[in-house]
């Protein structure tokens, strides 16, 4: 509603888009995807996200959320396939940049778990490179700096983790 104190930029902007049918249909599945993964129900984190791709094929909101629920069920093979597809993404927004450096994150510690810590810490370097203070990314880097007894690349990573 317009009214005599509405601040000039708003009256230019116009009404904001109303959302097309298949962002309410992916904003309903977030919701639920979000009570799942509080509630660690991976099975339906996966199911819901799913769904979701097959909405939005390239949401890298859901490849990552599915790719933690895959990680959380021990399925690594399939979370590493879901935290690459993220990582392709080239968009250099802020969500999509914060997106890639999280999935490579979780990336590095799949394959942490996997016992592959090479590749762990080559993940989180990407990581990184996306979003240089990402504590997570250096803390996954320094565990797998000490599976490997590099004890002092791995103190590095740890205090930037802290840092």
């Amino acid at each position: 509603m317009i009214s005599w104190n509405t601040p000039r930029s708003a009256l230019c902007q116009g009404a904001p888009a109303a959302k097309t049918e298949k962002e309410i249909q992916v904003d309903a599945l977030i919701v639920g995807i979000r009570e799942h993964s509080k509630n660690a129900q991976w099975d339906l984190v996966v199911a819901d996200c799913t769904r979701v791709l097959e909405i939005d094929p390239i949401n890298t909101s859901a490849l990552l959320l599915r790719g933690i629920a895959h990680n959380s069920k021990k399925d690594f093979d399939r979370a590493i396939e879901d935290f690459d597809s993220v990582g392709r993404q080239t968009a250099r927004d802020s969500i999509a940049v914060a997106n890639r450096a999280d999935a490579f994150s979780h990336r590095s510690f799949s394959y942490y778990q996997k016992t592959e810590f090479l590749k762990a810490i080559d993940s989180a370097f990407f990581a990184i490179l996306e979003k240089s203070d990402h504590a997570e990314a250096h803390s996954h880097r320094a565990m797998a700096y000490m599976a490997r007894q590099q004890f002092t690349k791995a103190i590095q990573s740890a205090d930037r983790a802290i840092g």
